[in-house]
């Protein structure tokens, strides 16, 4: 598939949405990927922040050409810009949050030394149970109240993505490399020049 052939999917699969739709959207694995014969193409987000959580079954996942057999549980986490693609097994279970990305800094406002581990592709383990457990909960209550419409709703969403967050940036901590690949550094430099332009572009720097 050439560059110019892979597709670019705003929030809700349409190459073309809202920006003023919900900032917000969260779906199954299996909801989306059966749809598809449990095979979503390379494609890419321009302006999208994602977290696929695989609870359950196995994934074969590709980013800028690169393939990983994964099985969960785990997380994965893309920026955007990330040509990435997915091969479910059909018994696969699991979530996906998509959001756009320039909310992150407000979800993160009280730790926003976390915006670190979230400028670049990562693939997170969930080896100890209770991590696992943390995860899958947070997320399974972060989808009932995007299911539903209890008072507060906004905020419940927000604390809960807050706390998913900052797990998986604790999770980075311990395993953090100094080596990390030129392409790595390159989208992380990109991913700040971002952040920086979408801060200050009405000022015309």
């Amino acid at each position: 598939m050439t560059a110019h052939a892979i597709p670019t999917y705003a929030l809700y699969g349409e190459v073309a949405a809202d920006p003023g739709a919900d900032w917000l959207h969260c779906e199954t694995i299996q909801s989306r990927s059966s749809l598809h014969g449990y095979l979503i193409e390379p494609h890419r987000h321009e302006t999208l922040f994602q977290i696929l959580h695989l609870k359950s079954g196995r994934a074969e996942f590709i980013s800028d050409g690169q393939q990983r057999t994964l099985t969960g549980p785990c997380v994965i986490v893309l920026p955007p810009l990330i040509v990435h693609g997915y091969t479910f097994s059909p018994d696969v279970e699991g979530s996906v949050l998509t959001l756009f990305d320039n909310r992150l800094g407000d979800i993160l406002g009280a730790v926003p030394e976390a915006m670190a581990s979230f400028r670049a592709p990562r693939i997170v383990p969930l080896d100890a149970q209770d991590q696992a457990d943390a995860i899958a909960a947070d997320i399974a209550a972060l989808a009932r109240e995007f299911e539903g419409h209890a008072p507060g709703r906004l905020a419940v969403i927000e604390a809960r993505l807050a706390l998913i967050l900052v797990t998986l940036h604790r999770q980075r901590l311990p395993h953090d490399r100094s080596d990390a690949s030129t392409a790595e550094k390159a989208m992380r430099h990109l991913q700040r020049f971002r952040d920086l332009v979408g801060q200050d572009y009405r000022r015309h720097l």
